[in-house]
């Protein structure tokens, strides 16, 4: 939870406003990085709202936890790398 512990909307917003500036790769790796990004930023305003004690995740938003940052894990990076292979052509 700490990786994801400053997450925001806003930063979902930016990914999915910049990357059209990068490309179609891009746009199509920041939509399911910015789906499975807004599971993880609900469940962590969830999180908070509730006392530790109390905190208590369903067997749905236990799989939905796992496979978001299983999706955000994977596309992150291809849409950076989307990024340095503009970069690069650029160069």
């Amino acid at each position: 939870m700490r990786q994801y512990a400053y997450l925001s909307e806003g930063d979902v917003v930016a990914i999915e406003s910049l990357a059209p500036e990068i490309g179609n790769a891009a746009i199509a790796h920041a939509s399911l990085a910015a789906l499975a990004l807004r599971v993880i930023h609900d469940l962590l305003k969830k999180a908070q709202s509730v006392a530790v004690d109390q905190w208590n995740l369903s067997a749905q938003e236990k799989a939905d936890w796992k496979n978001s940052l299983n999706k955000a894990g994977e596309e992150l990076p291809k849409l950076e790398e989307s990024c340095n292979n503009l970069i690069a052509q650029k160069a």
